[in-house]
This record gives C-alpha cells, sequence and structure tokens, in this order.
C-alpha cells in the first residue's frame, strides 16, 4: 500500500500543474479518490458549557445544531476580520473542530476569546487520523466498511460504528461537489481503516491535498487561503450562509456588522472562452472597453470544461451572471454556480445508501 499524499503548501492550478494529478482529477470526478487529511487540526470540546462556549465565538448558531449535524461556520477575530473556517461536528455536550492545517494558528486565536469555565478542549491532531472518501463510487463506501450503522447519511451529518474493536466516525461533506466522506478514527487505527477501504476500493488513488482546492474551485466550495487573498470580507465572498444574522452576540459581531455596511464588492464565478493561460491572483477584470471592474481571487484551470476558471471580486453593480469581460486579453463571461452539473449531483445519479 502506497503512502498517502500530504498536504502541501498552497500551490498553480495550471494547466501543465493540473495535468500532473489528471488521474487523480479523473478518480474523484468519475470514481472514487482518497485524501490523507491527518495534518488537519482536531479538537475535541466537551462538558457543560461547551455548546455555549463555541456559541459564543462561532457564526453560526451552535444552538441549534443537533447530535450527529454537522456545521461549517467561521470564526472572527475581534475585530470582526475572518480568522478561519471550522467544521463542528455536534453532540449534546462534545463537539469535534475539524480544519485545514493552514488555519491551526487561527483556530486556537478563536478559541482564546472565549469565556467558559465547565468545558475541556483536547488537541486530537496527533492522535487521531483523518481521511477523506470523494467520487461518485464513494457513496456506498461507508455501508460497506462499517454497515448500517452509517448507512442513509444526509449531507452534513456523522454517524458513528466500530471495525476491529476501534470507533470510526464517518461524517458526510460535499465540498467537492461529489459524494464525499471524512473518517475520523484513532491514529493507531488507520492501517486496519484504510486496508477496509481499500478492499471496497481498490483502484482508488491517493489524492494529493491541492487537487481539493481546484474541485471547490469548479464547484463555488469555499477555499479560506484561495478565495480571501487580501482579506476580503466575509460577506464579499458569499459566506452568508455561515452566519446567524439574529446571533445577538458572537466575537467579532460589531466590527463584522460594521464593515458589512461598506462592501462594495461580490465574488463571482467567470468561465474564459479561450486560451490556455490561467490568470493569477490580483489579475485585472475589464469590460469590452478596458475599464476596470474588478480583479481575479483565485483561478485554475478545469479539465472538466477544457478552459480557465476564476472567482473574482466585482463592484457589486457590474456583479450580474451574463456580464462579458476580459482578463489578461482573453474573453470570459461571469457565470452561474456551480461551474457545472457533477455526477453526483445529476439526475441519473444513485442515492447514497
Amino acid at each position: 500500500m502506497s503512502a498517502m499524499t500530504k498536504q502541501g503548501e498552497m500551490q498553480s492550478l495550471t494547466r501543465e500543474a493540473v495535468s500532473e494529478f489528471a488521474n487523480e482529477y479523473n478518480a474523484i470526478r468519475n470514481d472514487v479518490g482518497l485524501t490523507d487529511c491527518n495534518s488537519w487540526t482536531k479538537l475535541k470540546i466537551s462538558g457543560y458549557d461547551a455548546r455555549d462556549f463555541l456559541d459564543g465565538i462561532l457564526t453560526g448558531n451552535l444552538q441549534q445544531l443537533g447530535e450527529n449535524e454537522i456545521l461549517h461556520t467561521m470564526a472572527l477575530d475581534g475585530d470582526g476580520v475572518f480568522l478561519c473556517d471550522i467544521m463542528v461536528f455536534g453532540g449534546f455536550e462534545d463537539f469535534i473542530l475539524l480544519c485545514p492545517e493552514a488555519q491551526a494558528d487561527n483556530i486556537q486565536a478563536a478559541l482564546s476569546t472565549g469565556e467558559g469555565t465547565e468545558f475541556e478542549i483536547a488537541d486530537l491532531t496527533q492522535d487521531y487520523c483523518l481521511i477523506r472518501a470523494d467520487g461518485p463510487n464513494s457513496a456506498d463506501l461507508p455501508m460497506a466498511i462499517l454497515g448500517g450503522a452509517v448507512s442513509g447519511l444526509r449531507i452534513m451529518a456523522f454517524a458513528e460504528a466500530e471495525l476491529e474493536g476501534f470507533t470510526i466516525t464517518v461524517g458526510r461533506v460535499g465540498t467537492t461537489g461529489e459524494y464525499g466522506f471524512f473518517f475520523l478514527a484513532e491514529a493507531k487505527c488507520q492501517g486496519e481503516l484504510l486496508a477496509a477501504i481499500r478492499a471496497e476500493a481498490p483502484q482508488a488513488p491517493d489524492c494529493p491535498a491541492i487537487l481539493h482546492d481546484l474541485l471547490q474551485l469548479e464547484t463555488r466550495g469555499f477555499s479560506a487561503a484561495r478565495d480571501l487573498p487580501n482579506g476580503e470580507h466575509p460577506l464579499e465572498a458569499g459566506l452568508h450562509w455561515m452566519v446567524d444574522f439574529h446571533k445577538p452576540e458572537f466575537t467579532g459581531r460589531d466590527g463584522f456588522f460594521a464593515a458589512a455596511g461598506e462592501v462594495t464588492n461580490q465574488l463571482v464565478c467567470i468561465r474564459l472562452h479561450e486560451g490556455t493561460d490561467v490568470p493569477e491572483t490580483g489579475a485585472a477584470i475589464l469590460d469590452d472597453n478596458g475599464n476596470g471592474l474588478g480583479y481575479v481571487a483565485q483561478a485554475g484551470w478545469s479539465p472538466e470544461l477544457e478552459t480557465a476558471i476564476c472567482l473574482g471580486y466585482l463592484q457589486r453593480d457590474w456583479a450580474a451572471v451574463g456580464l462579458p469581460v476580459v482578463i489578461n486579453g482573453h474573453p470570459g463571461q461571469v457565470v452561474s454556480a456551480p461551474f457545472f452539473v457533477t455526477k453526483s449531483n445529476s439526475a441519473r445519479s444513485r442515492p447514497a445508501y
């Protein structure tokens, strides 16, 4: 069994770079691929005050998070500036927080702003493994490996089951636009877990973490490292779905809403019509007359569309689907999200059991 590809630093998503993991891309878009997320930060918050503690820090509503539900939300600093996005696995008095390694310091900073006495924070990063399986044919993996206890998982929900005497937590997410599952377990059972997955999906390649940046770009999933290159306001990036606007209090709330009143840009999807060049972050987005409309946040080469695609910040008055634009001399157009319908979301796709 080959070692799984570790998460690396942010890299370019040019056509040449993307071609290096064409096999892995095709696996997730058409079959199933595995990604090692062991370096992700994994924290357990437990105790009587755990829910109130997290609700006072995060922008989402933790009071309404049910047991075995997953909430994708974010944390701000005291001034209301974005710190990190977090996936919260909800329990009764126990919560698991997951976020990419690059945001480890920021999540610790966020936790330091909370208050409470009857709770404990345990860092599980080194003691637990985290493996993700994505692709249309990953739909049946959890049940095939762990049985009926994890069958029929709805999106943003999780369940637990036993494997070789170990407890495995399986969470269903959809950041790639395909069926996707996180497998969380004690690090000492990683070998058994991988063996069980490989037994059901021996064809699944090990996929690099950078591939998920491209997959999420294609489906307009959020990437903190790429979507906010200049510290843009979360509402400019369309992250309103991470915020409970009716919560009377959370860290940075006043600064967040004060800055929201000054937001003038909006993040949009842009598809270029021709050329193989992938624009760099910050590249100017122009109209047909050469007038500046905004700038590129992130871009990449889409093998599915065989062209470059971008997320760009445009002046709100111009952020409309169908708007023609020019980037680096190449014509393009603002399009709706996602850039295309994935196999897992198509009408022909079978449900996950």
